[in-house]
């Protein structure tokens, strides 16, 4: 295959098996005036093998009342913090609730894992392992690299920057002591990172997620062990790998 003509076409989930490709069209009318010139024979130079994912698992089903707080938490950190995260997909059984946000760029997990765990009593647990994870990564990191370490660099700014900006909102600073009487939002959770490359970081886990199902007596007693039960972080190894699968085009 020389060539293909793609136009508002999201390059998600592609599957190839012994394809190369020399071009891809991009132009609205196909009249190749803007095209993708591939650089190797990796097809996945350009297509993504997953879209950009962040995961929240929630240990209870979600009802009416949480939804709708959800759906105007999301709207005020969009409108106060100019904090814009797609829609979720909601998956909900008798006894979790799954969140996932589809993403554009690689560069946006970090970011929209912050606002999507914002509402929750587990946000601030995770905030500070968002924040843990990219310190982790070195700049030797990306030595053969210096677009992506640039790329990298402006991830990690923009994090701070964006974050220290709801910190510092006291309107924004109310919103989960107010849907936080809601029980959904006190139920524990686990939240979790897929890059465009398919690989998975998992950034936060309550020690008592699954274990709501245990009876009465057996989760006070993990209440009280709390403390050996902390959320292991993943390694530098791990943090490194996932960053360098970010998939950027250009």
């Amino acid at each position: 295959m020389t060539g293909v003509k793609l136009y508002d076409v999201q390059p998600f989930g592609a599957k190839f098996d012994e394809v190369t490709c020399g071009w891809i069209d991009l132009s609205p009318n196909g009249d190749r005036s803007t095209t993708y010139q591939f650089a190797s024979a990796d097809v996945y130079e350009f297509f993504y093998k997953a879209a950009p994912t962040v995961q929240v698992v929630v240990d209870e089903r979600i009802n009416p009342e949480a939804c709708g707080a959800l759906a105007v938490t999301y709207q005020q950190l969009a409108r106060q913090a100019n904090l814009r995260v797609p829609a979720p997909s909601l998956l909900a059984n008798r006894r979790r609730t799954t969140l996932k946000f589809e993403l554009e760029q690689d560069e946006q997990l970090f970011l929209a894992a912050f606002v999507a765990i914002f509402p929750f009593t587990d946000g601030g647990l995770c905030h500070q392992s968002l924040s843990e994870l990219v310190q982790m990564v070195p700049s030797e990191a990306f030595r053969e690299d210096r677009q992506q370490l640039q790329r990298f660099r402006q991830m990690v700014m923009g994090l701070k920057q964006d974050t220290q900006q709801v910190a510092n909102d006291r309107r924004l600073q109310m919103i989960p002591g107010v849907i936080q009487k809601l029980g959904f939002f006190h139920a524990p959770t686990q939240t979790i990172l897929i890059n465009s490359s398919g690989q998975r970081l998992a950034v936060s886990c309550n020690p008592l997620f699954s274990r709501r199902s245990l009876p009465s007596l057996a989760v006070e007693e993990a209440t009280l062990e709390r403390g050996s039960l902390k959320f292991l972080p993943s390694s530098r190894e791990q943090v490194v790998e996932f960053v360098k699968g970010f998939h950027n085009r250009g």
